[in-house]
């Protein structure tokens, strides 16, 4: 089994950046969003404005750290 500490420097975000340090929160809810069944997309432009703002959110969170780095 990998350790948390070392799966939280490595985890390669879905916009092709890395996130470093991640919280409880964060991991939890990649884990969430991992385990969500692969189903049809229904609205992609929603899905799209969604992803976008939430990509926003997190690097600013972590570029106000200075833990992001852009690939």
């Amino acid at each position: 089994m990998i350790s948390p500490v070392y799966m939280s420097g490595l985890i390669e975000g879905r916009w092709g950046y890395m996130v470093f340090n991640m919280n409880e929160n964060q991991r939890q809810e990649m884990d969430t969003r991992r385990r969500a069944p692969a189903g049809p997309r229904r609205r992609p432009e929603r899905r799209e404005k969604t992803n976008a703002a939430r990509a926003a959110a997190c690097m600013r969170r972590c570029a106000s750290s200075g833990a992001a780095k852009r690939v």
